[in-house]
């Protein structure tokens, strides 16, 4: 018998299948409890947000009522920052007003980093911690400061990244992830039972009939919804998949990607790379935060919005501005400025809507990963799939038990 007429109609004698149930077998059931971690983990940030703000209601309440002239400048919000938190040093704004002249609707976040020599790592792990510092853009006040990592909220985001290790287990975690994704690819093997069967493989049975009284296969159900609810899963699943191993290595799919699609690489690496440090002119002093904010936000295109603005490492370094295009996915079509740190000059601009598709494309990746493509519906729908890798790892150990372990057990 031919190898095609074997995988179309009788897919079970097949070696590769044979292989592939190995693999989907030893992964799944040394990674189930990575895998149900990590979705239930990704479940809970589907909507952080909205869980933070009601866990913390106190840290975004504003006082609005100062016209724009007698609003605190985003040096004095850095200034009263700095001096309640010694130890800790600034990295950026975010949440900013669409342009210094509009009404802001939020506080302003200041992320800051523990100044060297005073590590601080989040809680019962080896992950540094950082701390996000909220900000009353009308009275200046300051509302209050959160750990990124702690709390119910900050675990989940440290398991879900970090694995609660740091960098290393963030590479580790994307080790992992690949490993997760070949459980999914090999369940789709497993799943193909032959043309015949094919629509019947597509609905979960047992179900129904105990619904209605019936006797039910509680085995048969407990396979359809670990095979057929594995398969309907999956295309979402992977997206997820894929998209957390290129956030743990984004240069060498970048290089792969540019490889294949014959993009000029130039192009991702001026994305991804600051311009050339100026030259400090002769008596020139530095501006300030506030004059950086307002030369982003008039360089920028009608509608576009700057979201953050990262401070400069070191004096004489340029800021770094991120703007968003308008009612676009969360980071998905950014728009970056550099601006000089003498003369308030965009050095270099780079519009995302300019770049090729390949590019484009990528940077829908956190919108894709953590469903924030379209509105609640994708992000209940992602809430929910974050759920199902431990619905598999629960009827997948079924599954094993029934089928080898306790078989093996009686015989001895």
């Amino acid at each position: 018998m031919l190898l095609w007429h074997r995988l179309l109609y009788k897919p079970r004698q097949t070696l590769a299948r044979r292989v592939a149930f190995q693999i989907h077998l030893w992964c799944g059931v040394g990674l189930g409890l990575y895998m149900a971690l990590i979705g239930l983990s990704g479940s809970a940030l589907v909507f952080r947000s909205e869980i933070e703000r009601a866990l913390r209601p106190k840290l975004y309440v504003l006082h609005p009522g100062a016209t724009s002239s007698a609003r605190p400048t985003l040096d004095q919000l850095l200034h009263t920052a700095t001096s309640a938190l010694p130890d800790w040093q600034p990295r950026g704004f975010e949440q900013l007003a669409s342009s210094p002249s509009t009404m802001p609707v939020q506080p302003v976040v200041l992320y800051m980093m523990p100044r060297p020599g005073h590590a601080v790592f989040a809680p019962h792990s080896f992950t540094p911690d950082q701390l996000l510092v909220y900000l009353d853009p009308y009275s200046g006040a300051l509302l209050g400061a959160r750990s990124r990592y702690a709390g119910v909220m900050g675990l989940a985001a440290n398991l879900h990244y970090y694995l609660l290790a740091g960098e290393r287990g963030y590479v580790v975690n994307g080790v992992l992830a690949i490993a997760f994704l070949g459980v999914a690819l090999t369940g789709w093997i497993l799943w193909w039972p032959g043309v015949s069967r094919a629509i019947s493989a597509l609905r979960i049975h047992g179900l129904r009939r105990s619904l209605h009284g019936g006797r039910s296969n509680w085995r048969r159900f407990n396979w359809d919804l670990h095979a057929t609810g594995g398969f309907w899963s999956n295309p979402a699943l992977i997206a997820v998949i894929a998209t957390g191993i290129f956030f743990v290595f984004p240069q060498p799919i970048l290089r792969g990607l540019a490889f294949v699609t014959h993009t000029d690489p130039d192009v991702i690496r001026a994305w991804y790379s600051a311009p050339t440090l100026p030259l400090r002119p002769l008596g020139g002093e530095l501006i300030t935060v506030q004059d950086a904010w307002r030369a982003a936000a008039d360089s920028l295109p009608q509608g576009a919005y700057v979201d953050y603005l990262a401070l400069p490492s070191e004096p004489g370094n340029s800021f770094e501005a991120i703007a968003y295009y308008p009612h676009s996915a969360p980071y998905a079509q950014p728009f970056r400025v550099y601006i000089n740190p003498f003369d308030a000059s965009p050095m270099q601009q780079l519009d995302s809507r300019s770049l090729p598709l390949v590019m484009r494309a990528v940077l829908y990746v956190y919108a894709v990963h953590f469903g924030r493509f379209a509105g609640v519906v994708s992000r209940v729908l992602w809430f929910l799939l974050g759920l199902f890798p431990t619905v598999l790892l629960v009827t997948g150990l079924i599954m094993w038990w029934s089928r080898s372990l306790r078989r093996k057990l009686k015989r001895h």
